[in-house]
């Protein structure tokens, strides 16, 4: 039986490349390792690659780590929360996460920096190649970020400035 390990942030192994992948062609790689079944969603992310420098440097840091990332959008995350990121149980070498993030009134700028926000909590799963289960994930946020609302709810500076950023860049 699968279960989620679960860990809400408010809101690396290398893989052997031939050569690397632009952010925008990482997209549309049947290996992407940023996906999303939702076109909406898949035209934010495609915006934000296209038009933010650091949006794209996200996706790139993603894909090439040994980190798979589904993103999708959910209206029912709990109050207080816009997005989260869980990490999904996993048997080999690659890492699952998939992030949940509520886009309903938001603008595509908003949209795509919340995106970015929790694409930099996926990035710093990434970078830290021990982190498997609910246990190191959990390490890993005491260590690097602050404790929200919420138990295993945490957020990072990291993330708030990669939001930040990438609404500044959309901005002009």
């Amino acid at each position: 039986m699968l279960s989620f390990v679960t860990i809400a942030l408010c809101a690396t192994l290398n893989v052997a490349r031939a050569a690397p992948l632009s952010a925008a062609a990482a997209l549309e790689a049947p290996d992407r390792h940023v996906r999303t079944l939702d076109r909406r969603v898949h035209w934010l992310i495609a915006q934000g690659v296209s038009h933010s420098r650091t949006f794209a440097s996200l996706v790139t840091e993603i894909t090439s780590s040994d980190v798979i990332v589904y993103v999708q959008e959910a209206r029912d995350l709990p109050t207080g929360l816009s997005g989260r990121l869980f990490l999904l149980p996993t048997s080999n070498d690659q890492r699952y996460l998939r992030i949940q993030v509520r886009l309903d009134g938001l603008s595509p700028r908003d949209a795509i920096a919340l995106m970015a926000h929790e694409l930099q909590h996926a990035v710093e799963v990434a970078r830290a190649p021990d982190v498997r289960d609910a246990a190191t994930m959990a390490r890993l946020y005491e260590r690097i970020g602050d404790r929200g609302l919420g138990a295993h709810w945490y957020e990072t500076q990291a993330a708030r400035r990669a939001g930040r950023q990438v609404r500044s860049e959309l901005s002009g």
